[in-house]
């Protein structure tokens, strides 16, 4: 299957969506069951105004990548953008979800 720059993009921003509601599902769980946020800025985002915070605080993430990689990279670099926002998304969610795994089973 051969992609093209504009749907490799896409697909990466979808993947963006998953990251990011993994990161928020397993975060919640975690905090739920005694864990403590690792990131300083997001914990101050929780302490401060909840998970509210913390979905604010990712918003902000995504609109400031996406208006400075439209202004800065050309279309064939923008798929960069995506990516730099799934990946430590996705490291986190599967990092959440081992560390709720041995707190809950041992």
């Amino acid at each position: 299957m051969d992609f093209n720059i504009k749907e490799k993009e896409k697909l990466l921003w979808f993947i963006v969506l998953v990251t990011l509601v993994g990161d928020l599902l397993t975060t919640t769980i975690g905090l739920s069951i005694g864990l403590n946020e690792a990131n300083p800025i997001a914990d101050n985002a929780i302490q401060s105004s909840g998970m509210l915070g913390l979905i604010g605080l990712k918003f902000i993430a995504i609109g400031f990548s996406y208006s400075i990689g439209r202004r800065l990279l050309s279309e064939d670099y923008r798929f960069v953008v995506p990516l730099a926002l799934s990946i430590p998304w996705g490291i986190a969610t599967i990092s959440n979800t081992v560390i709720i795994l041995i707190t809950i089973f041992g």
